[in-house]
């Protein structure tokens, strides 16, 4: 998988992703972009997921949906 990170003409960050995984990049790109509150929320779900302390996580936002669990994550 390729991905690239960068920022717009407006210094917002955006993300990249080949084919396949475009949903992922919208949904870091504009559910996330720099508000720091869900970028920790991000990782502290990362975190878990990699401890095992939980299987999965559905996170919502204004368009889309995100699922992490152990070995997936589907952008919808």
């Amino acid at each position: 998988m390729d991905n690239e990170f960068t920022l717009d003409e407006y210094d917002r960050p955006m993300a990249e992703f080949s084919s396949g995984f475009e949903a992922l990049g919208r949904w870091l790109s504009e559910e996330v972009g720099d508000d720091e509150q869900q970028i920790e929320e991000l990782l502290d779900i990362i975190t878990q997921l990699e401890q095992k302390r939980i299987n999965s996580r559905q996170l919502f936002g204004r368009d889309a949906q995100l699922t992490l669990s152990h070995n997936q994550v589907e952008a919808i």
